[in-house]
């Protein structure tokens, strides 16, 4: 295990480095920071970081917009790019792992969640 909190094996800009900063520290915490795959965390950073841009946008837009031909009210097609980077960043969670399982075991149902919000599929 590294005796110090490690540092980005490539550079990230700023916004996704303060998310490294943040995750690392805590796996640095938790003794994992040596068991995990740095370059995928590194990905995932960037990856939060489109995520909450993207979720920005819908949240200035509107979950429903103007539609480019009618006018009429269409869904808000950044909802698509908000679920796939939100899917992205679940899988990636679990292959780092960000959480230990023993802590995931239980938790809430998110494509439920994203149903209730109404960016899910269903």
């Amino acid at each position: 295990m590294p005796e110090v909190v490690p540092e980005p094996p490539r550079p990230l800009d700023s916004d996704a480095r303060v998310v490294w900063d943040r995750v690392v520290a805590k796996l640095f915490a938790q003794g994992r920071v040596g068991a995990v795959d740095l370059e995928m965390v590194c990905r995932y950073c960037e990856t939060d970081v489109l995520y909450r841009e993207v979720l920005a946008d819908v949240r200035r837009n509107g979950v429903l917009i103007a539609g480019r031909n009618s006018g009429e009210s269409v869904r808000n097609p950044a909802l698509i790019a908000v679920r796939q980077l939100l899917d992205s960043l679940n899988a990636m969670a679990k292959a780092i792992p960000l959480t230990p399982p023993e802590i995931t075991e239980g938790h809430a149902d998110v494509d439920g969640l994203l149903d209730a919000l109404g960016l899910g599929d269903g």
